[in-house]
C-alpha cells in the first residue's frame, strides 16, 4: 500500500467548512453511515459532552443534531455501533451508545439515535436481561449478524476519579499510562445483545481462553470474527496480545504472531481494510506513541510501518477513526491530556474490492478536500505516481471481509 498522511486543518476548505463543528473532542463515539460520519459525546479534556454531530463528506457540511426523544446525559468512554432493529415499532438503522461515564459515575443506560428521523431513544429499560449489562465504560462493541458483542471495560469507584485527578493536576506530562485507581474493576466478560425484535442481553458460554480483564482495548470485525487487541487491566498492566473471537462458533482463540510486534499500548484504534488491521496511536508506558503498525490477518504477521508521507501527525490516544474502502479517517483524541480539534486521514493504498459505503468519485472528494495540493487518481483509489510509494502489498479483499470501523474510545 502507498500510506500518505492527509491532514484538514491545514487547508482553508476545512476551516471554512459549514455547520457547527465538534470542537476539542476526545473519547467520542464515531461512525460511518453511508456517506456521513456521526459523533456522539466525548470530552474536551474537562467535561464530558452530550452533542450529536455528523458531517457530509461529499458536501463537508457539519450539523449538529438537537436533543429530540430520549437523548443521553453528557457521556464519554461510552462504546457506539451502527446496527439495524425495531425500537417502538420503527425498523431503522439506529447508532447503539452502551455504558460511558458522566463525569462522575460509569453507567449502565443504554440509547439508540435513530438515523433517519435524529431522535434518541432510551432503551434501558426495554432491553431483556438488563442487569447483565452492568456500569461500565472503555468496552468495546462489534455488529456481527444481528447481534451486538459487547466485551470488557472497566468500572471506577468515585474515591479513585477524585485520587486520579488529583494526581493529573500536579504532573500534566502525559508521560505514562494513566494511574488508574485501585478500586477500579476491570471486566472479561462477553455479552451480546440480539438486535431482531427481542432486544435482549444474554451472557452466552463461550469456549477457549478469552483476553484478561481489560479497558480502552480496540475491537474489530473481520468476516464474523472479533479481533480484540491491546488494553489495559489490572495493576495497570498493559497489552499487545491479539484475541479472536468466532462468533458463529462462540468459541476465543490467540493467534500466533510474527513479525514487528507492536508496543503494549490502550487507547488506540484499530481498523480493517481488505485483509489487514491497521493500529494507529494509543498509550504504551512511555506515553503516547506514534508508529502505524498493521497486521495481515491471514499470516498473522505484523508490520511497522516505517515511511508514510504527508503532514506529521502529533501522537495521541482517545482519538476515534472510521475507514472507507482504501482511507481510514480520524478525528480528535488527547494530546498531553488536551482535546484535539482535528480531521485527518490516512490513505492506506490498500486495494478492496467490496467498498465500505463510499464510490470512488465521493472518496476522492474527500482526498482532495483533505490534502488539495496532492492529486489522488480516485479511480484506483491511490496516491498519483508523482508521491513516493511505500513497499507494502496488499491482497485483494473479498466479499465475505467486512470494512470494519474501529471500536476505541478512552478513559
Amino acid at each position: 500500500g502507498d500510506f500518505h498522511w492527509q491532514k484538514h486543518s491545514e487547508n482553508r476548505r476545512f476551516s471554512m467548512a459549514l455547520g457547527s463543528k465538534p470542537g476539542r473532542l476526545a473519547h467520542h463515539v464515531m461512525e460511518i453511515v453511508n456517506k456521513t460520519i456521526f459523533i456522539f459525546g466525548g470530552t474536551n479534556g474537562s467535561q464530558p459532552s452530550k452533542a450529536t454531530y455528523s458531517i457530509d463528506l461529499e458536501t463537508f457540511q457539519w450539523t449538529l443534531h438537537p436533543d429530540n426523544g430520549d437523548s443521553p446525559p453528557p457521556l464519554s468512554m461510552s462504546s457506539g455501533k451502527l446496527v439495524e432493529t425495531t425500537i417502538n415499532g420503527m425498523t431503522a438503522k439506529y447508532l447503539i451508545v452502551s455504558g460511558g461515564s458522566d463525569g462522575e459515575e460509569d453507567v449502565d443506560q443504554v440509547y439508540a439515535f435513530q438515523i433517519d428521523t435524529n431522535v434518541w431513544h432510551c432503551i434501558t429499560q426495554r432491553i431483556g436481561n438488563r442487569d447483565l449489562f452492568t456500569s461500565r465504560s472503555g468496552h468495546v462493541t462489534v455488529y456481527v449478524g444481528n447481534i451486538l458483542y459487547l466485551f470488557g471495560g472497566k468500572r471506577e469507584n468515585k474515591e479513585a476519579k477524585k485520587r486520579k485527578e488529583k494526581e493529573r493536576d500536579r504532573e500534566k506530562t502525559f508521560s505514562g499510562p494513566f494511574q488508574i485507581g485501585k478500586k477500579t474493576k476491570y471486566f472479561n466478560d462477553l455479552l451480546l445483545l440480539r438486535c431482531d425484535i427481542s432486544l435482549t442481553w444474554e451472557k452466552p458460554s463461550v469456549k477457549g481462553t478469552g483476553p484478561s480483564a481489560r479497558a480502552f482495548h480496540s475491537s474489530c470485525v473481520f468476516g464474523r470474527k472479533m479481533i480484540i487487541f491491546g488494553g489495559i487491566g489490572e495493576k495497570n498492566k498493559i497489552y499487545n496480545d491479539v484475541h479472536v473471537l468466532d462468533t458463529e462458533l462462540l468459541t476465543w482463540q490467540q493467534p500466533e504472531v510474527m513479525g514487528e510486534i507492536p508496543t503494549a499500548r490502550y487507547g488506540h484504534t484499530a481498523n480493517i481494510i481488505g485483509k489487514k488491521m491497521i493500529v494507529w496511536g494509543g498509550i504504551s508506558s512511555n506515553g503516547a506513541v506514534s508508529e502505524v503498525y498493521v497486521l495481515d490477518l491471514v499470516n498473522w504477521s505484523w508490520v511497522n510501518v516505517q515511511r508514510i508521507d504527508g503532514p506529521l501527525i502529533s501522537a495521541r490516544a482517545f482519538h476515534k477513526s472510521v475507514a472507507s474502502q482504501s482511507l481510514l479517517i480520524f478525528y480528535g483524541g488527547l494530546i498531553r491530556e488536551e482535546g484535539v480539534e482535528e480531521i485527518f486521514a490516512l490513505e492506506t493504498g490498500i486495494k478492496t474490492l467490496f467498498g465500505n459505503f463510499h464510490s470512488s468519485n465521493s472518496l476522492g472528494q474527500v482526498r482532495k478536500f483533505l490534502n488539495p495540493q496532492h492529486q489522488f487518481d480516485s479511480q484506483s483509489m491511490g496516491i498519483s505516481e508523482s508521491l513516493p510509494s511505500l513497499n507494502i502489498t496488499a491482497p485483494i479483499s473479498e466479499p465475505n471481509s467486512l470494512t470494519s470501523t474501529s471500536s476505541l474510545p478512552i478513559i
